[in-house]
């Protein structure tokens, strides 16, 4: 009987091996490419071109045997469904610079023109030990990018105009770190739930994000989401990241681009919806008038729409739990170098999470309806800054206030830095600042 179990074993294993051979000369007969295969053992393949099936066929060797699948091309389009990284051997999918400058895209279709057609999820990663970087999703009908696993490493990520929330990380998805991720104009399409930039659940734990970015997504920057399930205790860790303008649904309408004297932004889901209804709103847009009163998004009245959808809970910058966590100290929030602004409701919000340990440092708050309500236990809180909010922060540490003939100047650094965020990834490019030396300069 032994001797029988081992016969099939390695059976199956030439098995597997014979179809991967046959299907890397398959694949490279589509345009893919062999040519780092010495210098690289556990490379997969190099996409150099347009190609879902390849890419979908190259998952599964990264599922059965590890490696890296590169991208090399400027975009690829995914027509059907998710694209699946699964199993818990070491790889992953890294996006090449193009010679423009640019990264890869993952532009996913299916869900956004066909209501009949279920939301499928961008990216899904579900395992460990995974590695995606250099690359930009887009367009997914639900989240554009959804963790269900731990030890995993997300580089220079790029989430935008997702269904749902750009980033996802589901209960249980421990120890993953997020290095580089930016994350806006995701907007909550109707039946989904979430629209955050990254959306944290209740018991995932032990996970870092450093030089990390969300904006203008029409519910918050750095969410949080309790989903049925076991709820442990641990600690996230925040640093060099911000958000800002979260909330703001007249993102989502055209009339903050407007107002800003930007172009129309055509690669959001309600202004596609709106350009469907209404054929005279773009020709007004670029004549300098803006009027939604022709204007239907999923056939309602645009400004109807836009009534219905607000949300008085939505529109905060950094969220660090909520009720259903255990009201314990041993969950515990490091907060370094981080700055939120231009929010709705709050910047640095606890959401009715009680008693954790908190380490606050080099944090900013402004321009928000309250900059902090933090009633947590800190066990370290220093040159943190508050300023120009609606409402009095509700904690108890002591906050730097900038003199109000600083204000205006001070304020002009953040938005520069913003900016340069904002220019550089809609340019499919990542930036090389963060608000590290405007924080720094506070203290001068």
């Amino acid at each position: 009987m032994k001797s029988f179990i081992k016969s099939i074993f390695f059976i199956s294993i030439l098995f597997i091996l014979n179809f991967y051979t046959f299907h890397c000369k398959n694949l490279k007969s589509r345009g893919l490419s062999e040519e780092k295969e010495e210098k690289e053992e556990k490379e997969i393949t190099i996409i150099t071109s347009d190609d879902e099936q390849a890419l979908k066929e190259a998952t599964f060797y990264l599922w059965k045997l590890g490696g890296y699948i590169y991208i090399d091309t400027p975009v690829i389009t995914i027509k059907e469904g998710s694209l699946s990284i699964t199993g818990t051997l070491k790889g992953g999918i890294i996006g090449i610079k193009q010679s423009n400058g640019e990264y890869p895209r993952l532009q996913f279709i299916e869900g956004r023109k066909d209501s009949t057609i279920p939301y499928s999820h961008g990216v899904d990663v579900v395992g460990s030990n995974k590695r995606i970087q250099n690359i930009i999703i887009e367009n997914a009908g639900s989240f554009g990018l959804f963790i269900n696993g731990q030890q995993n490493t997300f580089d220079h990520v790029i989430t935008r105009y997702n269904g749902e929330s750009g980033i996802y990380i589901s209960q249980g998805s421990d120890s993953n770190t997020f290095n580089y991720c930016y994350s806006y104009r995701n907007f909550l399409l109707p039946t989904n739930i979430n629209a955050d930039g990254f959306t944290i659940e209740v018991g995932a734990n032990n996970n870092i994000f450093d030089n990390c970015f969300a904006w203008e997504n029409s519910q918050n920057g750095f969410g949080y989401h309790y989903y049925n399930g076991k709820n442990k205790n641990g600690e996230l860790t925040y640093s060099h990241s911000a958000s800002w303008n979260n909330g703001n649904l007249d993102v989502f309408s055209g009339k903050y681009d407007f107002d800003n004297g930007k172009e129309l932004d055509k690669n959001m889901w309600t202004i596609q919806e709106i350009l469907k209804s209404d054929k005279d709103f773009e020709e007004n847009y670029k004549n300098k008038t803006f009027d939604l009163k022709n204007a239907k998004i999923n056939n309602i009245a645009a400004l109807k729409f836009f009534i219905n959808y607000n949300n008085e809970d939505d529109g905060n910058g950094f969220i660090f739990g909520n009720e259903k966590n255990d009201p314990t100290l041993t969950n515990r929030r490091i907060v370094d170098y981080c700055v939120s602004f231009d929010h709705k409701l709050k910047g640095f919000n606890n959401n009715k999470s009680q008693n954790f340990t908190g380490l606050f440092t080099n944090c900013v708050g402004f321009n928000n309806n309250m900059n902090y309500e933090l009633p947590y236990s800190f066990a370290k809180w220093s040159n943190n800054w508050s300023w120009d909010s609606k409402e009095k922060d509700k904690l108890d540490g002591e906050v730097k206030v900038k003199k109000p003939d600083d204000i205006k100047s001070t304020n002009k650094e953040f938005y520069s830095v913003r900016d340069k965020i904002i220019d550089a990834v809609n340019a499919n490019k990542f930036p090389d600042v963060n608000f590290d030396k405007v924080i720094k300069g506070l203290n001068e």
